[in-house]
């Protein structure tokens, strides 16, 4: 059912008389246009420039809200929690300028970030007449699109279509661009020194990062990355980078539990629902960059609280998967959100490691998101895809891997005490089998008893 919302004109009589002499013209910031959406049921950061010291006020759904400029001419000031409606006209008043902006309404905001796969894709003009109520935002202090790309616009019509509220997507994704790129320096802990050590190494360290400073504050909902492709030759890195973003991003939006969907780097080298199973490969101790960069994104979402990660090996992959796959990787990313911010009862992942313990010479890993944990395709039932370890160094393949519930028990003829797991751990990982009953992949993991 699509909401009517009755149209709200707040006009305000500025009594006040203040001086010219040492005014300059007030303006909002460029994110702030005709048919925005300011997030709602929370304090919803308005800013822009004036005179320093100038008094500006800013009148919308029938609040009066006010603020000084700092030193260097900027203002902010924050709206009450206000419930989804709209639309709404903005009254900004200074000392001698007013500027107004139409069409704005309260509902749900998400920020898209990375690099070109958030970009690419058309989106039918159709879409934007049929769904009047989505709106996008694109700096124009970057490259030029004329659209928001198609998987950040589905993701707008998949909040829309699942909450019945106004949604906008600001899209600040740019081709090419490594992680390191996106970290603002002012941010990043100093309590890290291999962050730090890391970005010093590179010149082009904080390349793109006014992006970032060019869409905070705007108030958001949550954060949906999808990057990693440019970074593929440096997977050791990535990691403590991705962490590293989080954080910092967070300090940025000054929101520490602010909701991050996150892509793992496509491979489109795991097994898929019409695909082949396949042996494992002789040699159980082979690893490869695509592994350690999968692990990246799986360790980043099981150390930060509110951080949802997409598992996709079972999709064709590559740095551009195909346009017809697109759509299915941008749902996946709804899911996520609607299952870990909204709340909706929906399937959003395959089964992700939880944790260990250790059986006498067997390892029970238990995972989350099981929902009826299978060896897809394995004959005779047959699980398959896991090595182990007792020094993460030298590895074999389990003799015995067996579903148990929500858990899986892994026994090696050749080991002792086992302590390290990995699952998945390759270039191609078709021979990995473990699925839940959504028929949705596990994702590549590496992990030691006690961690």
């Amino acid at each position: 059912m699509t909401r009517r919302y009755g149209t709200v004109v707040c006009q305000f009589l500025f009594a006040a008389v203040f001086a010219a002499t040492a005014s300059a013209e007030v303006a909002l910031d460029p994110i702030f246009t005709d048919e925005i959406v300011l997030q709602r049921d929370v304090p919803a950061a308005i800013y822009g420039t004036a005179a320093p010291g100038e008094v500006v006020q800013v009148a919308i759904a029938g609040q009066l809200k006010s603020a000084v400029a700092d030193s260097e001419g900027e203002w902010i000031v924050h709206t009450d929690p206000t419930a989804v409606g709209g639309p709404f006209t903005m009254v900004v008043s200074g000392a001698s300028d007013i500027e107004t902006i139409g069409g704005v309404f309260f509902g749900e905001v998400w920020l898209c970030a990375g690099q070109s796969n958030m970009l690419r894709g058309f989106v039918n003009p159709k879409e934007f007449e049929l769904n009047p109520e989505i709106h996008w935002f694109r700096p124009e202090t970057m490259d030029f699109f004329s659209q928001p790309g198609e998987v950040c616009w589905v993701i707008a019509k998949g909040i829309y279509e699942a909450l019945e509220v106004p949604v906008m997507v600001i899209n600040i994704a740019r081709g090419g661009s490594k992680i390191r790129q996106w970290l603002p320096p002012h941010v990043v802990p100093n309590s890290n020194p291999r962050v730090d050590a890391i970005l010093d190494s590179y010149l082009e360290w904080g390349r793109w990062s006014p992006d970032v400073s060019n869409a905070a504050p705007y108030t958001v909902k949550g954060c949906a990355w999808w990057q990693g492709e440019s970074d593929r030759k440096a997977p050791d890195d990535h990691e403590t980078l991705l962490q590293a973003l989080i954080e910092s991003w967070r300090a940025e939006w000054n929101d520490p539990e602010l909701p991050f969907v996150i892509m793992q780097l496509p491979s489109g080298k795991g097994l898929a629902e019409k695909g082949r199973l396949r042996n494992p490969p002789n040699n159980p101790n082979r690893g490869h960059r695509s592994a350690v960069m999968r692990n990246a994104f799986f360790q980043v979402q099981r150390k930060l609280p509110n951080v949802s990660m997409v598992v996709n090996g079972d999709l064709r992959g590559g740095i551009h998967p195909p346009a017809n796959n697109r759509p299915i990787y941008a749902q996946r990313m709804v899911n996520a959100a609607l299952a870990n911010v909204y709340g909706f009862p929906v399937t959003w992942s395959g089964p992700l490691y939880d944790s260990m313990t250790a059986e006498g010479t067997s390892l029970r890993l238990h995972f989350r998101e099981a929902n009826g944990l299978q060896a897809f395709k394995g004959p005779n039932g047959r699980l398959q895809g896991f090595a182990m370890s007792e020094d993460g160094e030298s590895w074999v393949w389990a003799d015995s891997a067996t579903i148990d519930g929500e858990d899986v028990v892994l026994t090696s003829d050749e080991l002792i005490a086992p302590t390290h797991v990995r699952y998945g751990w390759g270039k191609r990982f078709t021979y990995a089998n473990l699925f839940n009953g959504d028929t949705l992949p596990a994702s590549p993991f590496l992990a030691t008893l006690g961690d």
